[in-house]
């Protein structure tokens, strides 16, 4: 989808990008609560230990085996707080003492006697805070500090099975499984969970559950209305024959006009099916008939592949390529299905049947429009301008929501919420910075932090450099600390009877030995190499997304890291684009109109189709509370229906064939799309509804632009 983007990412962008999501997207958390969640979190901890699943945080982040680490280091780091005010001038014997007096902190007993200067203690302090706040760990149990005391575990799914969306459900399965065993064996305990796999694993399950329900039941509804109309199977035939004709002729026009053809082009083009249809309908109910109306229903029929292919052939000048592949898809895809119909479908069809259902349908239709024309009328009009008033006041209520293709269960999402509160990433700014060698990384991860400070001095920052500073900046904090301690700042710890050690000897902490120690996953996480750059994922908290902008005009080579909003911008431009395309599809049908049947009756059709789009527009913006790009799809399919049935009926007259003809259409057209609109995925259910109040519209309008039954 990024790459339909007006400024698609860059190569080098979307492969970092991709480095990270493979660190994260198979990792899971599972949260317990209740009296017996210790022995819950046990027995799960020892079935996927055994499973090599288990992938727990902070596992070596234990105060005595930070100090034994981290003070082989000291002088060479120093929190930015610690720098700041050796800077200037102040103590560090004062400096001491303060931190002395902080008796609550959990570091201090264990690094004062590895470090009497407490610094290398402030360093992991700082680096602590923002990864762990809400989280403390006793032995292999890792708690939340909230009011439940709710105990986490981590898991990872092998890549195997990550990569595998059978795989990855069964595993969910599994898991899920395991829990409702061990909620059964302690009914107090609670469960909750979140991570991609669920997510995945979720919407794979109800996509495919939707999609065979919806598919068979539309799939019936149309079988048995084709039966119960033309009481034979040959008339399937016939319509498998058209729409798969069509099919193919449009995938052989995509392959010879475009070098690659997106996978979204085709899903928007599943409106060649609601029009391609109709044709069908259309042959096979004067196939008995005399010449003279078998010639006016054809004529009807090209003139509405034409009206259709003009409006579609507008898509070739929007901006996004893919649009142009859907015009491209159905304009050759609605010529297989013309030259099927016309040439091939009479020597499928050759066979009688007993029209009587056919004609007391068509009585009880032509009856029905006779009596109430003027109350639909009157009715369009008004319910179209009061839908024209709640667009234009409500135009702002768009929804450009890349979470419109998420189906995930509302307790799922809570649950995702509620565990990225606990660790800290929620309302989060992302960006990732790149370089050419490991230390020019580290110092504009410093430079970006030190900019981020100046704007929000309470924003948290959570960086590799948080951990391991620059060989530039060690060297500095060095030469800080020696001329402290060179000038005897610490005589008042000497006096108190602590023993300083060796501060002359310069260690400085490298990638390498981090890399190889227990605390490695403190910036694995965040850290990969591509190619010839070395790139990291700073995450930066209580700092507004535009503050971040303004960060990034000031440094080279850092991105922002937002794949939602990239998303949500390619919908919107689609959505603008489709509006766009709408406009220039009727103005091209009217003329269209104009001159084969009058400028009176091209503004009326004209106006029908606008009052019923603002219609469905309207009414699905009042189910939904707002609008989206997949209303505006719904568009496409009902322009091209309203352009045929008009034309069929200026052409044709309001007779018996044209009424039933249309009748099935729109019948058909709701059975295989109007199920949509049951569908819990909030993209599909849109274009559902929409069409769905469409189709209704428009089969009650189009009949209302000729006044008496045989007027062609």
């Amino acid at each position: 989808m990024l790459a339909l983007l007006p400024d698609p990412p860059s190569a080098l962008q979307t492969q970092f990008e991709q480095g990270f999501y493979r660190q994260y997207k198979d990792n899971v958390i599972v949260a317990i609560s209740g009296e017996h969640a210790e022995q819950a979190h046990a027995s799960l901890r020892t079935q996927y230990a055994q499973q090599g699943w288990l992938n727990e945080p902070g596992a070596a982040t234990g105060p005595s085996e930070l100090a034994t680490f981290f003070t082989r280091y000291r002088g060479a780091l120093l929190s930015a707080e610690d720098r700041a005010q050796l800077r200037d001038g102040q103590s560090l014997g004062d400096l001491v003492m303060a931190k002395l007096s902080l008796s609550f902190s959990p570091l201090v007993q264990d690094f004062f006697s590895l470090d009497p200067t407490l610094t290398t203690a402030e360093f992991v302090t700082r680096a602590l805070e923002p990864q762990f706040s809400m989280l403390s760990r006793d032995g292999e149990k890792i708690w939340v500090n909230d009011e439940q005391q709710h105990v986490l575990l981590f898991l990872t799914l092998p890549t195997q099975i990550g990569d595998d969306i059978a795989l990855t459900i069964e595993a969910i399965k599994q898991l899920k499984s395991s829990m409702a065993q061990l909620q059964s064996e302690y009914p107090d305990v609670q469960f909750s969970y979140s991570g991609i796999p669920f997510h995945s694993a979720e919407n794979a399950l109800l996509a495919s559950q939707e999609l065979s329900v919806f598919s068979a039941l539309s799939l019936v509804f149309v079988c048995l209305l084709v039966w119960w109309f033309f009481k034979t199977y040959r008339a399937l035939v016939g319509i498998v024959a058209t729409q798969v004709n069509a099919i193919c002729v449009g995938l052989i026009a995509l392959a010879i006009c475009f070098h690659e053809v997106h996978i979204l082009a085709l899903v928007f083009s599943i409106t060649l099916i609601g029009i391609a249809i109709d044709y069908s309908f259309h042959v096979m109910l004067v196939r008995h008939q005399q010449r003279k109306e078998q010639n006016a229903i054809k004529a009807a029929i090209k003139l509405g592949f034409i009206s259709t292919a003009c409006g579609y052939s507008a898509f070739v000048f929007l901006p996004l390529n893919v649009l142009a592949q859907v015009g491209v898809f159905v304009i050759f895809g609605l010529a297989g299905a013309l030259c099927c119909a016309l040439y091939s479908l009479p020597y499928l069809t050759k066979w009688s049947w007993d029209d009587s259902r056919q004609v007391r349908c068509s009585q009880h239709l032509a009856q029905f429009f006779k009596l109430n024309q003027n109350r639909i009328k009157l009715a369009g009009y008004v319910v179209g301008a009061l839908a024209t008033g709640v667009i234009m006041i409500s135009y702002d209520d768009m929804r450009d929501d890349i979470s419109l293709l998420n189906a995930s269960s509302d307790q799922l999402k809570s649950f995702e919420a509620q565990h990225q509160t606990w660790l800290g990433s929620h309302q989060e700014q992302r960006l990732m910075i790149y370089a050419s060698t490991l230390e020019l990384l580290l110092q504009k991860e410093e430079l970006v932090k030190a900019e981020i400070a100046k704007e929000a001095p309470d924003a948290k920052v959570i960086a590799i450099s948080n951990w391991l500073p620059s060989q530039k900046r060690q060297t500095e904090n060095f030469a800080l600390l020696s001329k402290a301690i060179e000038a005897e700042q610490l005589a008042p710890l000497v006096e108190m009877g602590a023993v300083l050690p060796d501060y002359s000897n310069y260690h400085a902490l490298s990638l390498s030995t981090l890399l190889n120690s227990p605390f490695a996953e403190l910036i694995t996480k965040q850290y990969l190499q591509q190619g010839q750059y070395h790139v990291s994922l700073v995450r930066v908290k209580d700092f507004g997304k535009g503050s971040v902008m303004s960060v990034l005009d000031e440094i080279d080579q850092i991105i922002l890291f937002d794949k939602a909003a990239q998303y949500s911008a390619l919908l919107q431009k689609m959505r603008e684009s489709l509006q766009l395309w709408f406009v220039i599809a009727v103005f091209v049908f009217g003329c269209i109109l104009t001159v084969c049947f009058g400028l009176s009756k091209a503004v009326l059709c004209s106006v029908y189709l606008v009052l019923v789009s603002q219609f469905a527009l309207a009414v699905s913006l009042l189910f939904q509370g707002s609008l989206n790009l997949f209303n505006y799809l719904a568009l496409v399919l009902l322009s091209a229906l309203a352009i045929d049935y008009f034309i069929v009926y200026l052409q044709c007259g309001r007779n018996r064939h044209t009424l039933m003809a249309v009748t099935l259409s729109a019948l058909s057209s709701i059975f295989v799309f109007g199920m949509l609109a049951l569908s819990q995925t909030p993209a599909v259910y849109s274009f559902g509804y929409t069409t769905v109040l469409g189709i209704f519209g428009i089969y009650l309008l189009t009949p209302l632009v000729v006044r008496e039954n045989h007027e062609v």
